[in-house]
């Protein structure tokens, strides 16, 4: 399965944040620059664990986890214009963020 354009876009930062409806939710996953939030109700399996070998770092916040890529705490700070940055996350996304999110869905 490739990678949707927009979502990768909207998580580079090259495209505004994009809301997406999850079958059976009421609660939409959201991505935006450098992070995506997934409702917990949605959440298949622990992601107790899953930190190191996706390299991210989770948090919770309301009624979302919140997935943002490890380099982004070491950095600081991360800019859209910047073409560094933008690689990172694309290869992040790409190599970790989508089979992470597939994961913790149970898609696989």
């Amino acid at each position: 399965m490739g990678i949707n354009v927009k979502l990768l876009e909207s998580f580079t930062g090259k495209a505004p944040a994009l809301l997406l409806k999850i079958k059976g939710e009421l609660l939409k996953a959201f991505v935006d620059f450098g992070e995506i939030r997934l409702p917990l109700s949605c959440v298949k399996r622990s992601f107790s664990g899953l930190e190191k070998r996706y390299r991210a770092r989770f948090s919770v916040v309301g009624c979302y986890l919140v997935i943002t890529p490890e380099f982004a705490f070491e950095q600081k700070m991360l800019c859209s214009a910047c073409e560094e940055d933008v690689e990172k996350l694309e290869e992040w996304f790409k190599t970790c963020g989508v089979p992470l999110v597939r994961h913790l869905l149970g898609e696989v």
